[in-house]
């Protein structure tokens, strides 16, 4: 393929009417560009994006962001690296201008899990990546507010968490007694989420940051219903590789449509760059929960401390591995129902080809609690024993960037849990498949 040249270059070594092959087609396009005549050098790089080779094609659309970019029509730059990215996700140099033109188009959470990946990659040079945390750190003291609306269809198969026993039997001095359990009761819910952030600054440095959150999970027949909401707000501090933040929070829940129990809380979060491809999350969760149904209250009351430390590795420009661990401490007003425990997490994200990103996660915890309960045992006789149990988790989640339409993105992910535990009636297994629609703001 070759293409004409329609206009003189300002130096005077084109001829108007001068056909070009691709490769110098292009060499020439940028070098217009760079003088300034955007009309010109895009109407060539449109005629590029029908060149037979395919990296022409990809040079003619980086180009005609980067014009984009000059022109201040940051919304067609994110769309001409975009449609590089979905299908070269390897690219570094692309994924730097689609993170420099979400940050200009003030698209801060995009513009930071980017600029992120683009740190992954392993031979980046020094002056790139010193740039990079630049925009990092501007990220931090510029963003005003964050936001992500919900919206998830949720097909569950087991939404009381039963053994999946038939009965449960006691032997009595006339004889063995049965009484039949609770079948797994499986549905298809509706589920809603807000999350939204807004930061307060004083200065560079200091700002308070105040986070919402409101979750509701309706079902028809509105015996599994659960909404929640919490609300955190406190001082907040930026510092050159990350920040740190401290709040009081507030949180409520009701449950089958009546107010279950609220939580006063302090909240530490924290994130640091420790190197240009390692980040460290750690915080903490300090509690006190009361219920409102008394019975419950005299049970659960009580204070809680979870601890938790999420450090993410960057293996490149389009992956990165997670790992997580966490203790958390319960005392409630029922010995029996005291607990402590640890646990931890594996976890993998990437970007593939056509646009596909996939998430999983692979959890697995122990909780041990304090005094020990009766209960009927395997055996059908009166046992006591202090509980221990064993969580597993597996979460995946798939999601497809070329189905986004104006900033709503449809994804399906699939969780399933199953909990081992010494007394058998505490035993579940469950399946929940959502086919979720998110609009960040």
């Amino acid at each position: 393929m070759a293409v004409l040249c329609i206009a003189a270059d300002k130096g005077g070594d084109v001829q108007n009417g001068v056909y070009l092959p691709d490769e110098q087609a292009v060499k020439v396009a940028a070098s217009i560009a760079k003088k300034g005549d955007f009309t010109t050098a895009k109407n060539m790089f449109l005629l590029l994006l029908s060149s037979p080779q395919k990296d022409i094609r990809i040079e003619a659309l980086f180009q005609l962001g980067l014009i984009h970019i000059a022109e201040g029509d940051f919304k067609k730059a994110i769309n001409a690296f975009w449609e590089i990215i979905k299908n070269n996700p390897a690219l570094t140099r692309v994924r730097l201008e689609l993170a420099r033109a979400y940050f200009l188009n003030k698209e801060y959470a995009r513009a930071e899990e980017n600029f992120r990946l683009v740190l992954g990659q392993k031979d980046l040079p020094r002056e790139v990546a010193r740039k990079v945390n630049n925009f990092l750190l501007l990220i931090r003291q510029q963003k005003n507010w964050s936001a992500e609306l919900g919206l998830a269809i949720i097909p569950d198969s087991n939404l009381n968490y039963a053994t999946g026993q038939k009965q449960e039997c006691l032997f009595l001095y006339y004889g063995l007694v049965c009484r039949p359990l609770a079948k797994k009761d499986s549905g298809v819910g509706l589920k809603t989420n807000f999350d939204g952030n807004y930061y307060l600054r004083f200065n560079e440095s200091w700002g308070v940051r105040t986070n919402l959150n409101i979750a509701a999970l309706d079902f028809p027949n509105k015996e599994y219903d659960d909404n929640s909401f919490y609300l955190s707000t406190g001082p907040r501090y930026i510092f050159k590789r990350g920040e740190a933040s401290l709040s009081p929070q507030i949180s409520a829940r009701e449950y089958q449509g009546e107010p279950y129990n609220r939580s006063f809380s302090l909240r530490g979060d924290m994130q640091i760059n420790l190197t240009d491809r390692l980040v460290l999350g750690a915080g903490g969760l300090l509690a006190r929960a009361t219920y409102d149904n008394q019975n419950i209250d005299k049970i659960l009351r009580g204070n809680s401390l979870d601890l938790y430390l999420y450090p993410r590795y960057f293996l490149n420009s389009k992956s990165f591995v997670m790992a997580g661990l966490r203790y958390n401490v319960e005392n409630t007003a029922n010995k029996s129902f005291a607990n402590s425990g640890f646990g931890c997490s594996l976890g993998y994200y990437g970007e593939f080809p056509f646009g596909f990103n996939l998430f999983a996660r692979a959890d697995l915890s122990k909780a041990d609690f304090k005094d020990a309960q009766n209960f009927i045992g395997q055996s059908h006789y009166i046992e006591s024993a202090k509980r221990e149990d064993i969580l597993k988790q597996i979460y995946i989640r798939l999601s497809n960037k070329n189905f986004e339409y104006k900033r709503i993105t449809p994804a399906v992910s699939w969780n399933y849990a199953s909990r081992n535990s010494n007394i058998w009636s505490y035993e579940f297994e469950k399946h929940r498949v959502e086919f979720e629609l998110s609009y960040r703001f």
